[in-house]
């Protein structure tokens, strides 16, 4: 299989005909040498020149599949630092590339996030096609089969063909999609009707040298504290709860750093709020534009965040395997009863 990279991994593919299983990687230590050198336990998963692509042989009879430089890996596994380099980096460079670990039963774990490269070299190697979907809120493998499974820290999935075709993981999970309430949505976005009705047309209104003055308090009274950030959210309650309803506008574009407004608060030598391109617009443009900015947020973020903080939502139970539909609420995966922590 390749996605994406073309033939980068063509070698690995052909090692493993298919998807690599236990005994194949038994196998393989049996028929060739490992690499010279190091500690004598590290394989090719393709190409013996691509020796960033190598497996380990581990006292406990497993296997760590890795993309890095095999010596690099050697140094971490055996201790051998040597004076003046950075050892806590160097172990988590080399502990970030262990991608995955082959147990003797047969089954597998994908220890790390995988970007598009990981989730090539994975897919190769193990049958599955890797993915990392944030529609669907992070690494997700889908098999032959059409079965898809959240990947999440600690899952293991099975290498046995028959089990993969049957959608069978070893850790089991459960998945619910949340989707949204209305009647909840509604009651939790009904205390900030009037702001969201009044304060564009507010804003919209203002000048640019109003709007700069406006940005200016929130900053010098530390409404809004770029070291704090974590109080603009209750300094955003109160403001609206006040009616001061412009300021809660101003301090929620600075907040997420809406039409990177941040920087037209803290760089005054370019006094636009266009952010740090600079603005060749007219002063009436450019608050149209922020104006539009606003909007915008208040649709695409403000109103999602008040509908997650106040979990308006129904949960539906997906079975384990089913293709999870793209979405922007996210899920919530659960294993053994306990939430997942997503790769």
């Amino acid at each position: 299989m390749t996605y994406g990279f073309g033939n980068i991994f063509n070698d690995v593919r052909q090692v493993w005909a298919g998807g690599l299983t236990y005994d194949k990687m038994v196998e393989r230590t049996k028929t060739i040498k490992p690499y010279r050198g190091g500690l004598s336990n590290a394989y090719p998963m393709g190409w013996r020149e691509y020796s960033r692509r190598h497996f380990r042989a581990n006292k406990d009879g497993s296997f760590s599949i890795y993309y890095k430089n095999r010596e690099t890996v050697d140094v971490v596994e055996s201790g051998n630092f040597k004076e003046g380099w950075d050892k806590e980096s160097m172990i988590k460079w080399v502990d970030h590339a262990h991608l995955a670990t082959v147990y003797p039963d047969n089954t597998f774990e994908i220890r790390q996030h995988l970007g598009q490269g990981d989730s090539t070299y994975m897919s190769e190697a193990f049958g599955y096609w890797f993915q990392s979907c944030g529609a669907r809120g992070g690494t997700i493998a889908w098999n032959n089969a059409g079965h898809m499974h959240p990947i999440f820290k600690g899952m293991r999935l099975h290498l046995d063909r028959a089990k993969k075709v049957m959608g069978e993981t070893v850790t089991p999970y459960t998945t619910f999609q949340r989707r949204v309430n209305r009647k909840l949505a509604q009651e939790a976005l009904g205390k900030y009707d009037e702001f969201l009705k009044v304060a564009p047309v507010m804003t919209g209104a203002m000048s640019k040298e109003g709007i700069m003055e406006t940005i200016k308090d929130l900053v010098n009274d530390k409404t809004f504290d770029r070291k704090n950030p974590e109080t603009a959210m209750a300094n955003f309650e109160r403001l609206v709860q006040s009616h001061r309803l412009v300021d809660a506008a101003v301090l929620f574009m600075l907040a997420n750093n809406v039409h990177h407004v941040i920087y037209s608060a803290f760089h005054e030598t370019r006094p636009h709020l266009g952010g740090y391109w600079g603005s060749s617009h007219s002063p009436e443009r450019e608050v149209e534009l922020f104006n539009i900015h606003l909007k915008q947020a208040l649709s695409d973020v403000f109103k999602p965040s008040i509908i997650k903080a106040f979990n308006a939502f129904n949960l539906k139970e997906l079975k384990a395997g089913t293709v999870l539909p793209k979405s922007k609420w996210g899920y919530i995966i659960k294993s053994d009863g306990v939430p997942v922590v997503r790769l």
